[in-house]
């Protein structure tokens, strides 16, 4: 019998870090907004919008990302 999966998808407000930024990147740590799918030619997939709680956002891919880690 398999365990259920629980969601890798953070909550509204919880504090995410980028693992492949470097340590002087100002997007490495972020708070999660939302999910955003993109379609299309380029970039498309799941990403994350993070902001840095000052008006700053942007966007992360999931799979680089670590929950709850500063």
């Amino acid at each position: 019998m398999t365990q259920p999966r629980e969601s890798r998808t953070p909550r509204f407000g919880q504090k995410v870090t980028n693992s492949v930024a470097s340590e002087s990147n100002p997007h490495r740590t972020g708070t999660f907004v939302r999910v955003v799918h993109v379609t299309g030619r380029m970039n498309r997939g799941t990403w994350w919008e993070l902001t840095d709680e000052r008006g700053v956002f942007w966007q992360a891919k999931p799979s680089f990302c670590i929950v709850g880690a500063d």
